[in-house]
């Protein structure tokens, strides 16, 4: 072991970093959601929890304003699938969807080592300095909020750009420019930044070794990224100027997780204020419906509460949550043939089953 250390300290270093990530963020393999962003991208999201192959579609290719609001008002489509075979692989077993991320990230500090040595840099330095980078706290939210998988996928394939253009600009295969322009796209499609990564190849050439490098491959990789990066954007900006028009999706996400922080502080009156201006800002929004129901519901204003809850179902009808919600503001209502049949249909779901049943032996 010894003899190996001296020998590769670099790639010892590696090792090093993996089990202290391992250590760092193993745990949250325990772990669910958080009550912001995770239950509107995961929990509540009907079509990336579907798990299907048709709504791979949808994510790709629907760029109306309704879709993208029931996608974060944003274009990630890489994200999204990622969320999607998480539910086919998982269903939900939210500690499966926490390994994701941690092997996600793993697989990054891996990716990162290889690419930054494939540019000639001295593999002790670079070990060194991926480990403290794998180390940095400033990672912790992306590896262990659900909702920012998009940071490690973005880590994850910019690094693989960067691998892909060092082994080509070195004078390997054509191939390796291939899966550089492939991975530049997939960074900027799980997130956008991600794109200032793969440019910094431009500040490398400024001071990086040119061990087996020439001229003519530099340029012709730096050209196409920069192409490919620019189209990969095309979409992005098509789908904010989309939101734009039809209302700030982003900013309705915002108050609803603010409704939500709020409520679970105990100050009902303030969450019901953010509910109500999400829906206000955009009425598609399923999960600001949602929100706003429960609040107003253990606020006693149980008419807007049906009425929000209506419109949560009618935007998501296969969302167990929302019928459970429904459900008691109808029995409540003295409507109990309609609560029952929302608690029929989902007496069987893993997550609200239980409630519903005692809800059921009630009436």
């Amino acid at each position: 072991m010894a003899a190996w250390l001296r020998r590769e300290p670099g790639l010892a270093c590696i090792v090093v970093a993996l089990v202290a990530v391992l250590g760092l963020y193993g745990g949250t393999v325990q772990r669910g959601l958080v009550d912001y962003d995770d239950l509107w991208l995961i929990e509540d999201n009907s079509l990336l929890a579907s798990g299907e192959f048709g709504a791979l579609e949808p994510i790709w290719l629907d760029f109306s304003p309704d879709m993208r609001l029931r996608l974060g008002g944003e274009y990630l489509p890489v994200r999204d699938v990622s969320i999607l075979l998480d539910h086919a692989l998982w269903g939900r077993h939210y500690g499966g969807f926490h390994a994701t991320n941690v092997a996600l990230y793993a697989l990054a500090i891996v990716v990162w080592f290889a690419a930054l040595c494939a540019f000639g840099l001295e593999r002790r330095l670079v070990g060194l300095a991926v480990l403290i980078w794998a180390i940095h706290p400033a990672h912790a939210e992306s590896v262990a909020w659900l909702s920012e998988r998009k940071g490690v996928l973005g880590a994850l394939f910019a690094g693989l750009a960067v691998l892909g253009y060092a082994r080509f600009r070195r004078g390997d295969r054509a191939a390796w420019l291939g899966l550089a322009a492939v991975a530049a796209v997939a960074a900027v499609w799980s997130k956008a930044p991600s794109a200032f990564a793969v440019a910094a190849v431009g500040a490398f050439e400024l001071w990086a070794p040119a061990t087996s490098a020439n001229v003519r491959r530099i340029v012709v990789g730096l050209g196409v990224l920069a192409v490919v990066v620019a189209a990969s954007f095309v979409p992005v900006l098509w789908v904010a100027s989309v939101m734009r028009e039809a209302a700030d999706g982003g900013e309705s996400r915002a108050m609803a997780n603010l409704a939500t922080l709020e409520r679970r502080d105990g100050k009902l009156d303030d969450a019901l204020a953010w509910a109500r201006k999400s829906v206000a800002n955009a009425p598609q929004y399923a999960h600001g419906q949602r929100t706003l129901g429960e609040i107003a519901a253990e606020l006693g204003l149980d008419d807007e509460a049906l009425a929000a809850l209506n419109r949560a179902h009618r935007l998501q009808p296969t969302n167990a949550p929302v019928r459970l919600a429904r459900a008691r503001v109808l029995a409540k209502l003295g409507r109990r043939d309609e609560a029952r049949a929302d608690l029929t249909a989902i007496v069987d779901d893993p997550r609200v089953g239980a409630e519903a049943r005692a809800l059921m032996q009630q009436f």
